[in-house]
């Protein structure tokens, strides 16, 4: 015997059920279509979105190289530039993944000055300089949101050659002299 009430649901009960889930797995389609084409699949794409491009730095991936006066794969830098022959050395670029890589090994000083730009307003930049014989890492600097670093590298020889690295996600520009 059972005690109390027992409900029972009707067929157009059910289909009202029905009705409500697949209203709201369109709803979560539409949500998930419209933050996947806000979302910029590669930094090519999101180069152009926000209107920069890279110069003088590549992906490290080597996936995207765009602007530079020599193009070059995935590995370090290929080419040299002498700054007392070509002058300062100026670079930007953009990245949400994959770090980016000065494009040239740089030569022909005993110490360097380095000038580095942090244009994000979301995250830190930490800027590596790193010494071609062995890649070995000489100095790390982090570089905080919005603000601007100056930093040197000395004791080198002139025929010895350096590269920056910087870890993605970054946003930055600079020179070195």
């Amino acid at each position: 015997m059972v005690k109390g009430k027992v409900r029972v649901k009707s067929a157009q009960q059910y289909y009202m059920k029905g009705q409500n889930c697949k209203v709201r797995i369109t709803i979560a389609i539409v949500i998930c279509t419209i933050i996947l084409a806000t979302f910029p699949l590669s930094t090519k794409a999101m180069n152009r979105r926000f209107g920069k491009e890279n110069y003088h730095v590549a992906e490290v991936n080597g996936t995207f190289i765009e602007k530079v006066a020599e193009r070059h794969g995935p590995q370090k830098p290929w080419y040299t530039w002498n700054l007392v022959d070509n002058g300062d050395y100026s670079f930007n670029g953009l990245a949400t993944i994959s770090p980016l890589y000065t494009n040239y090994y740089l030569e022909g000083k005993t110490s360097y000055s380095i000038h580095v730009v942090n244009d994000s307003k979301s995250w830190p930049l930490e800027v590596r300089v790193i010494k071609k014989a062995k890649d070995t890492v000489i100095k790390t600097y982090t570089v905080d949101t919005k603000t601007e670093a100056n930093f040197s590298v000395n004791n080198l020889a002139t025929d010895e050659k350096i590269y920056l690295l910087f870890i993605a996600p970054c946003d930055f520009h600079g020179k070195v002299q």
